[in-house]
């Protein structure tokens, strides 16, 4: 098995309890969704596997740049948001844990999605600095 370092604990604990909260307060929404992540990233991968070991399948992925969907979990799709997202569909639910949420939902907004109802913030930048910011302090004290 892989040896992780705190940071990476603490990441995987955080997009897990993140996605847990929206999975328990959203439940009915999910059961009929297609849930779909935005961006190719770490943080999506450990999201689809979450959501997986809960019994709930992911439909897609979308990113800007699809040439990165080697990065992705064996047997998930990604397309340009355009090519899934267009014509609307109520039934997809958008997770993001980039940090480009803003932008990213501003874009499938433009495509007819509303913020409230289906875009999903799974884990916020600043986390990530904070971490970044620990890590690098704790590995300071450890040198000397």
């Amino acid at each position: 098995m892989e040896s992780k370092n705190f940071s990476e604990w603490v990441f995987l604990d955080i997009v897990e309890k993140n996605l847990t909260d929206i999975v328990e307060k959203n439940q009915d929404k999910i059961k009929k969704a297609k849930i779909v992540f935005f961006g190719i990233t770490e943080a999506t991968n450990v999201g689809i596997s979450i959501l997986m070991k809960k019994g709930i399948s992911v439909y897609a992925v979308i990113d800007n740049n699809t040439s990165r969907k080697k990065m992705l979990i064996e047997g998930v799709t990604a397309y340009k948001p355009e090519e899934l997202l267009c014509p609307y569909d109520e039934n997809i639910l958008i997770f993001i844990g980039t940090p480009y949420f803003d932008e990213m939902s501003k874009q499938v907004q433009t495509l007819g999605y509303d913020k409230e109802n289906h875009i999903f913030r799974f884990f916020k930048r600043e986390i990530l600095l904070f971490l970044t910011h620990i890590t690098k302090r704790c590995l300071r004290r450890s040198v000397r």
